[in-house]
């Protein structure tokens, strides 16, 4: 048995069906109008897919496949925590979307997750069996998320510096990759454990 810790259950979904910086002309600012919540996704080696309202498939934008693909080497996928969606609104003084890191897939826990937790890679219980990430990583914060937590452009650099060092070591979130080069499917339900070692 790979898993080794229970960590929660997936409680959503979402793709990002364009870039989440848009330009103003007082900077760039962080945007989540372009995510859109999945009942289920179709993960494989170039990225995330899941469908849109109307049932069509639709490409995360770091998807390999996407038109406009902000694709690199290690951000084909990402998750997020419940846990640290509560403690950056409890750090910046705001209510905040369920969504608003964008994350692809967000798991309900209580406690905050560390690197090293993660490490590993992550086990996903799905209906077909264990769908397995690896190269789990903490996805670097940027400056447009930090105007976009505190609400205004002009930080010192001080107080942005504050902040960014405050999303890093995971808080903002973590990248990850498919194991194999299969084609997997994980549902809002699905639970998630830690991998110790890789099966």
């Amino acid at each position: 048995m790979a898993a080794s810790r229970y960590i929660g259950t997936i409680t959503r979904l979402q793709v990002q069906s364009a870039s989440l910086m848009e330009e103003r002309p007082d900077g760039r600012w962080f945007n989540p109008e372009p995510l859109r919540a999945c009942d289920w996704l179709e993960l494989t080696a170039d990225g995330a897919t899941g469908p849109d309202p109307a049932g069509k498939r639709l490409n995360d934008i770091h998807n390999r496949s996407h038109p406009q693909t902000r694709y690199r080497d290690g951000n084909a996928l990402s998750v997020g925590f419940t846990s640290h969606h509560t403690r950056i609104e409890t750090h910046f003084g705001r209510e905040l979307p369920p969504t608003a890191a964008g994350e692809n897939i967000i798991v309900e826990c209580d406690e905050a997750i560390e690197p090293q937790v993660v490490a590993g890679g992550l086990c996903i219980e799905s209906a077909h069996g264990w769908v397995i990430l690896d190269h789990v990583v903490p996805a670097p914060p940027c400056l447009p998320f930090v105007r976009y937590l505190i609400g205004r452009p002009d930080l010192p650099a001080l107080e942005a510096s504050a902040a960014l060092q405050f999303l890093d070591q995971g808080m903002r979130g973590f990248y990850a990759a498919l194991q194999l080069a299969t084609r997997e499917v994980i549902k809002v339900g699905d639970q998630v454990w830690t991998l110790a070692t890789a099966p």
